[in-house]
Parts: structure tokens; sequence; C-alpha cells
């Protein structure tokens, strides 16, 4: 599918709420001729029967984050309703507000849309298996905002454990907590607090996540990093060099503030990624194929050895393990970035991919008993459903997931 699903989604609601322009319209109108297949999604979608459906079936599944913050959208453009009744609009019933729930009604019809474009299959499957995989007497929930940091001296906070406010003072900088943030400011002379250091020592501390965690950081030069699970990024307390340095393990994405004098590297392996001022994710996990750096805004470098590549904005470059490179160029920067929004996204991946994704986030060893199947999957789901809703939509005639404790199981 050419067009990002989320495009369409929007499409489709901006042409139910007539709010579409000509050259969008036409831009839907393309999408629904690629095939007839897309024809008959727009049908189904689009048809008010499927609308009043679609509540019901998005209350009965509890389906995705995404069908609130729809519903919110929808919401939006009434400020008669609520905030609170926003959670919930896509409930009222049309003789109380009929055209805020048509809107709420294909909102949440486009989120089961978007789920079932996503489990179609390219290459040799191409459709759904017509059953439901069986219930899973163990299930596993998604993971959350947990993190480790390590300090200077090497002593450990494990910040899901630790109250809100200032936790320490490392050299120049304070170190303070604000639920799933870590923040470094500046430090007062008179400063005290635990893990304190002189002023003009350099420090490094580490930000750990473990498998099924997530964290934010906010660095001495106000940078943002959001870090994923399986994760770690050691850093400065200050940036007091020529340059602001950092080293990343697993996966980030970075929102990095201007400072010309003073270029931001990140180090991965061996490689380098220079920037000064800009947005990007780095995906380095050592049990992927290939690390890759997406960019969304800005510029970067990258340098390893005598190679060099210098990206743009919607540009990827991907390394192998062994060395190779190759520059992307049009890459759905959504889908780099789709963890950080609270999403898995996929497009054309292969299932070894989607299982390692979901492996890291509900923590679980993923093991075959069958050869890998040449399955692919494009779309997007929310990554705070259980794992056992996952699967359930994964399943196949010839696949089947069992989840035994901190084991998922794939056999036939």
């Amino acid at each position: 599918m050419p067009v990002a699903i989320h495009r369409i989604r929007d499409l489709i609601i901006k042409h139910l709420k007539e709010e579409i322009t000509e050259d969008e319209y036409q831009e839907l109108q393309s999408w629904v001729h690629q095939s007839e297949e897309n024809s008959v999604l727009y049908s189904e979608l689009t048809n008010p029967d499927s609308l009043e459906e679609a509540i019901k079936e998005s209350y009965d599944l509890g389906i995705s984050i995404r069908m609130k913050i729809d519903a919110r959208l929808a919401a939006a453009n009434h400020p008669t309703v609520k905030t609170e009744e926003a959670k919930l609009v896509y409930l009222l019933p049309p003789a109380r507000r009929k055209k805020t729930w048509i809107y709420a009604a294909a909102a949440c019809l486009l989120v089961l849309f978007t789920g079932s474009y996503f489990w179609l299959t390219r290459l040799s499957h191409p459709a759904l298996a017509e059953h439901t995989a069986s219930p899973s007497k163990n299930d596993v929930a998604p993971g959350s905002n947990k993190a480790v940091l390590t300090l200077g001296n090497g002593s450990t906070i494990v910040l899901e454990n630790t109250s809100n406010g200032n936790l320490a003072v490392q050299g120049a900088s304070r170190v303070s907590k604000d639920k799933n943030l870590l923040a470094y400011t500046a430090a007062t002379s008179d400063a005290s607090g635990s893990g304190k250091t002189p002023a003009s020592a350099i420090i490094y501390n580490t930000l750990t996540t473990p498998r099924a965690g997530q964290f934010q950081l906010i660095l001495p030069d106000g940078s943002k990093v959001w870090l994923n699970n399986a994760s770690s990024l050691r850093y400065p307390t200050a940036f007091t060099g020529k340059d602001r340095e950092v080293t990343l393990n697993g996966e980030a994405y970075f929102e990095i503030a201007k400072d010309a004098a003073k270029p931001f590297i990140v180090r991965v392996n061996e490689l380098a990624i220079n920037v000064l001022g800009t947005s990007f994710n780095v995906m380095a996990y050592g049990d992927d194929p290939a690390v890759k750096t997406t960019l969304l805004t800005g510029k970067v470098s990258l340098a390893a050895g005598s190679k060099q590549s210098v990206l743009a904005p919607g540009e990827q470059a991907v390394i192998s393990r062994e060395g190779n490179w190759k520059v992307m160029k049009g890459v759905d920067v959504d889908e780099a970035i789709a963890w950080q929004r609270g999403y898995f996204h996929f497009t054309h991946e292969d299932i070894g991919g989607v299982l390692r994704q979901l492996g890291r986030w509900y923590d679980v060893e993923v093991t075959f008993t069958i050869p890998v199947p040449d399955y692919t999957f494009d779309g997007e789901i929310g990554r705070d459903l259980s794992l056992s809703s996952i699967l359930k939509h994964l399943e196949k005639k010839d696949l089947h997931f069992q989840i035994d404790g901190k084991k998922l199981i794939v056999s036939k």
C-alpha cells in the first residue's frame, strides 16, 4: 500500500466530516481505485451501518489507545463536549449528538480498519485465517515507564520506585525526576543531595531501561531523549568540551537543542552520528540485523571508518552488521518513531522482526519450534494492548502462539 495507513484514515474522516479539500479528495480517490480491495474497504468504512457496528465492536474489544485519541480529535470540533466525556464520545447515541457520533464512529471503524489491514500478509500468504486464536491461560501485560539511573560513583537508583523530586547533584547538574521524566539542570553552588560531587568534576551517568521498559530524559543542554526498551544511554552530566557526546545501546529518539559551537554526537559501537540541532531516531539493538538511523528534521552525518553519509529529512541509513551501507529516501518516518508515540508500526516487516519487537516490549523469549514462516506485516497497533490481544491477530491456519510464563512459543 503506497500511502501510509494513518494518512488514509485521516482522509476518510475528513471526507465524512465534509472538510476534505479537492486535492485531498483526489488523493483519497486515487487510493480507492488502486485495487478492488481498497474499493471494498472504502465502501465499508463509509457505510452508516458499518459505523454503528464499529462502535459496538470497538467497545467490546477495548482495542488500542488509538480509538481514544481519534475519538478525542473528533470531539475537539465540538467545545460543548467536556474533556471527560470526550474519552467516551464514541458511545453517545445519535439522538443526543448525531454528527459527533458519526465522526467518532468513523474514528472507531478506522481503528478496526487499521487493525484489519495490519494483519493482511504479503508474499505467499495473502489473507487472514478465518478463525480466532484460542484463549491463552497466560497473558503478559505491556511494558511501562521504568529505568535505572547509574550515578558517577556507581550507585544506582531504580526510578519507578523513587518519588518525584531531586535525586542527586552530579558535578554542575542537579538530577530530578518527574513521573516518567529524568532531567538535568544547573545546580546552585550550595546545592545538596545524595551523590553530590564537585561542580568542576566531569561525571558520566547512565540511564538504562529493561525489557518492557521505557523512559524520557532531558540532558544538561536541554536536548530531549526518549529511550526505548532494553536500551541504555551514557552521557556527561555537563557538556563542557568542544562537543556534546553520548553513547547509545538499543534505541532512542532524539530532539537536539541547537548549539552551533558544540556539535552533538551519538556513538553506536564504531558509528558516530553528528548533528547540530535536529530530530532523529536510532535503532541499534544487538539482535537486529542492522543499525537504522532515521532523520525527521535537520541534518545529520554518519561516519564509521572511511565510510560517511549525510542524511536529509525523510531519509534512513541502514548499516548491516557486516558493514554494508544503504541510504533509503522517502521513508515513512512514522514507522521509525511509532514506539515513541505508543504504537508498533510495521511496513513489510517479516515475522522475525515483529516478534523481536514484541519480545522486547513484553519481556518474553521467543522460541520457534518450526522453520520461520515467510510472512510480512503492514500497519500500526497500540503498545498498550496485552500480548495475547496482539497474538490472536497474528495467528493463522499454519501458525500458532503459546504463552508459557515468560516464553512465547511459535508452532504449527
